[in-house]
């Protein structure tokens, strides 16, 4: 008798040691105690005690990345709970279910199980189970890009927690909020959650959650082009991560540090944060991440002109991203063959990639996705001569893009239906779209986006497809204004926004005037010089 209370008092000691050794990240040694307790727990003959343990197991194998053996224990853990009518057991192995199912991509399944979960925790008024379904139905609506739904679910979930208490749940509903906000563009109430999150974190020592809180507030300030305080965050969420052994926050944290990098033109440390990312993730078989970072490093080697190197890496994110269903991703991953084929001009290859990355992106209603990809796609038809093609792509791209506020993208889709409409001998309709890229040019300061249409100008001029001037003198004196402002631009590279964004309106509307009034062109070219400061030829 006294050996079998013995035996009972270990258990539950074992047990407790295996929760509080996984919170702490050691995974491998919380999977032995509860195999220790588990061993136990069948001695005993004591079905809900296994039950417990195979939660447990299935808890400690999940956050060890070993998605089927996690699998196995929920299912035995269910199983019981179901057969000997244990509900609390049998909400906490759906729970368990659905997160397993939701890191293996298998969404529909996930969303059963926490379904389920959540009208046992209902029925029975389990509120923390009731929080942590909610949570979890939020995470699947948001993969599903069910925005509105998955907020509705975080929503109720922070009420419960904060009405109860539950400060972890309060945290993660946060989390969530952040972002569905982020997603929904509403930056400032993302901030806000991402920040009350980050408070509670810091004050009750949830590092994780701390991870994560900053790994938002990276995202959104970087969003927010806010790269310094992007940069802070990111890094912090990095040295958590790394002193705690967080290695897919750590992963995370690499992303996110690759992609400021990125846009602060420091390209080294941009590949070495996207390499090291890849390391883990291969390591780790973190597929999403391992996507995630190839795509980053197919970016880099495209900008950086390595056109090999980021065709491997982009092909190689498709490859994983078709095999585990990641749709966002291989959309992705298929605008960055479009772009790297485009530039290889392997036109028909890139209308392929496009073709399909705008198929995904309508079925699943990435908005930018689509406008994205009519944005080449409005590029391949117009260097294939197929005029009213590529103005379907860049009209509906701008229509998607005036109605979601996508400035940039607005501002791309004008200048190519500006070039579309000159070549069209449209030379209205392409002064209007050049006048109002120009404006937004200005406006938000797109100083990148002015140097790229200077120098597409500069290409098309040598390529002899712009007639700007009926003299031959005159042509010289406009093909050498092209060039200086390409070359004012090469040696002037913190020149102003607006005088870049207005010799680029200013010689466009000179090529389209051209037909209609030579001086007007000519005037327009001089202004161009002004405003560069060059020498008048």
């Amino acid at each position: 008798m006294n050996n079998e209370r013995e035996k009972k008092q270990m258990l539950g000691e074992y047990l407790n040691n295996g929760c509080s050794i996984r919170e702490e990240g050691q995974f491998q040694l919380a999977i032995e105690k509860f195999q220790e307790a588990f061993t136990l727990a069948e001695e005993l003959n004591d079905e809900k005690q296994v039950t417990n343990v195979n939660i447990g197991l299935g808890s400690a194998y999940r956050l060890n990345n070993q998605i089927r053996t996690a699998i196995q224990h929920y299912e035995n853990a269910l199983e019981i709970a179901i057969e000997r009518g244990y509900k609390l057991e049998e909400t906490k192995a759906r729970l368990g279910l659905g997160k397993v199912h939701r890191k293996n991509n298998q969404i529909q399944t996930a969303g059963e199980h926490y379904e389920k979960a959540l009208e046992i925790a209902i029925e029975r008024e389990y509120k923390p189970e009731e929080t942590k379904a909610r949570l979890g139905l939020g995470k699947v609506h948001r993969k599903n890009n069910q925005i509105q739904t998955a907020g509705q679910h975080y929503e109720k979930a922070l009420e419960i927690a904060i009405e109860r208490e539950y400060k972890p749940e309060e945290t993660k509903a946060r989390l969530g909020l952040g972002k569905v906000h982020r997603k929904n563009k509403q930056i400032q109430k993302a901030i806000q959650h991402y920040e009350k999150a980050l408070e509670i974190a810091i004050e009750r020592e949830y590092k994780l959650e701390e991870t994560k809180a900053r790994l938002g507030l990276g995202k959104v300030h970087r969003k927010n082009k806010q790269i310094q305080k992007a940069i802070q965050h990111y890094e912090k969420a990095l040295e958590i991560a790394i002193e705690r052994g967080h290695k897919l926050e750590e992963t995370k944290a690499r992303l996110g540090l690759g992609k400021v990098h990125r846009k602060n033109k420091q390209i080294q440390k941009a590949i070495q944060h996207y390499e090291k990312a890849l390391e883990i993730a291969m390591e780790r078989e973190y597929k999403l991440e391992e996507t995630k970072a190839r795509l980053g490093l197919g970016k880099v080697h495209r900008k950086n002109k390595q056109i090999q190197k980021a065709i491997q890496h982009y092909e190689k994110a498709l490859e994983i991203a078709i095999e585990r269903g990641h749709k966002l991703e291989e959309t992705k991953a298929r605008l960055g063959l479009g772009k790297v084929h485009r530039k290889n001009n392997q036109i028909q290859t890139a209308g392929q990639h496009y073709e399909k990355a705008l198929e995904i992106a309508i079925e699943r209603e990435y908005k930018l996705k689509e406008i994205n990809a009519r944005l080449g796609l409005g590029y391949a038809y117009r260097l294939s001569n197929q005029i009213p093609k590529a103005i379907q792509h860049y009209e509906k791209a701008l229509e998607i893009a005036i109605e979601r506020e996508y400035k940039r993208e607005e501002t791309k889709a004008r200048v190519g239906l500006g070039k579309v409409y000159r070549k069209n001998k449209q030379i209205q309709k392409a002064v209007q779209h050049y006048e109002k890229a120009l404006e937004i040019a200005r406006e938000q300061g797109y100083k990148g986006l002015a140097r790229d249409v200077i120098e597409k100008l500069s290409r098309l001029k040598d390529t002899g497809s712009i007639k700007i001037s009926s003299t031959s003198n005159d042509a010289q004196r406009q093909d050498e204004t092209v060039d200086n402002v390409e070359q004012a631009d090469i040696r002037n590279q913190s020149m102003n926004v607006d005088r870049i964004a207005s010799a680029v309106g200013l010689l466009n509307l000179g090529h389209s005037y051209q037909r209609e009034d030579g001086n007007e062109e000519a005037k327009s070219s001089k202004e161009a010089q002004n405003l560069l400061r060059l020498p008048t030829q």
